[in-house]
């Protein structure tokens, strides 16, 4: 999937000059599918979240489904920390 979208954005940059930005975000939705549940959680403190709280979701439980993972705690462990890494404010540096 991840190379069928390059190609058909390079065909389309080609055809109208332009980038389409909503097959960069596939791309990379589905790269996404394709990492290890602690590596999604990873990229988002890395690169920041690029995807509403409900997909990331639904790519962990792709991605622990897909790795047999079935343990139900491990799975509300992936998602107690989406959420924590989410609702995480940036610090301002003042503390009070």
């Amino acid at each position: 999937m991840c190379r069928n979208s390059l190609a058909l954005q390079q065909t389309l940059s080609n055809i109208t000059a332009s980038r389409e930005v909503a097959l960069d975000q596939a791309k990379n939705f589905y790269e996404l599918l394709c990492m290890e549940p602690d590596d999604i959680l990873t990229n988002i403190v890395e690169k920041g979240a690029q995807f509403t709280e409900m997909q990331y979701l639904n790519a962990l439980q792709l991605s622990c489904k897909a790795r047999g993972i079935t343990d139900t705690n491990a799975l509300a462990s992936y998602q107690q920390k989406l959420s924590d890494i989410l609702g995480a404010k940036p610090s301002t540096g003042i503390v009070v």
